[in-house]
């Protein structure tokens, strides 16, 4: 009687610790899961971050372009001429 008492007492002790050792696994391969969707978060971020670089930097180019050019097109347009030769 005693052995059989004691017998379920250890069967129920072992599946405690399977469940909890499959908890424990599933919650380590949930944080891998995690970890990964962070990582490519992260990517996705950098990658947007280099692209509005990208973006003011052309703006600035731009603008670079046209401030030097505005001498330019104020004289054609006094002088009456085009400031650009026009091709054809």
């Amino acid at each position: 009687m005693i052995n059989v008492t004691l017998q379920a007492e250890l069967e129920e002790r072992k599946n405690n610790m399977k469940m909890q050792d499959a908890h424990r696994y599933q919650s380590e391969q949930l944080t891998e899961l995690e970890e990964e969707e962070r990582r490519k978060s992260e990517e996705l971020r950098l990658k947007a971050f280099e692209q509005v670089q990208e973006q003011e930097d052309e703006i600035k180019r731009l603008n670079e372009v046209r401030v030097s050019s505005a001498p330019i097109i104020i004289t054609s347009i006094r002088d009456g001429r085009p400031a650009l030769p026009l091709s054809r």
